[in-house]
């Protein structure tokens, strides 16, 4: 499988937003760990994997689309894992279950945040831990590093 992956700036939290393009399905994927958005589209496929087919004998197609309320990110040794909150939830309770969940010995306490998007104020607060770098502070980095590299 070939995939073409990046970043652009989240339009909705400013943070790092992912992407996914698959080249030989032409499947795509959108995602930002800091605010939790996600969206983009893939075919419907059975148990087996296979593509369904409409009536017409074309693809059916899935749109995944979440405006983005919030993230839980717990990071681990070798990988990490982020879910999106949706609106609408008990907040309350995604708290308690996230402090719950840090208990797990092989979670990396330090690497690991809930952030919530506050909808009156149109920005990201955390709940736990540090909000992940902006868009902007990543590309600021990834200058500063550039330029480093020239004059060693």
């Amino acid at each position: 499988m070939s995939s073409v992956v990046g970043y652009e700036k989240c339009p909705r939290c400013g943070g790092i937003f992912h992407y996914e393009f698959d080249c030989r399905s032409n499947e795509e994927w959108w995602f930002c760990n800091s605010c939790g958005r996600r969206e983009g589209w893939h075919y419907e496929r059975d148990k087996e994997g296979k593509i369904i087919y409409d009536e017409n004998g074309n693809p059916k197609v899935e749109k995944d689309e979440l405006a983005g309320y919030g993230t839980i990110y717990f990071s681990f040794e070798k990988f990490a894992v982020s879910y999106s909150i949706e609106k609408d939830v008990d907040i309350d309770e995604i708290k308690r279950t996230f402090l719950k969940d840090l208990e797990n010995d092989e979670i990396i306490k330090e690497k690991c945040y809930l952030t919530i998007w506050d909808e009156e104020a149109q920005a990201l607060k955390s709940e736990y831990g540090k909000i992940p770098e902006t868009y902007d502070e990543f590309e600021e980095r990834c200058k500063l590093k550039e330029g480093e590299e020239e004059t060693s």
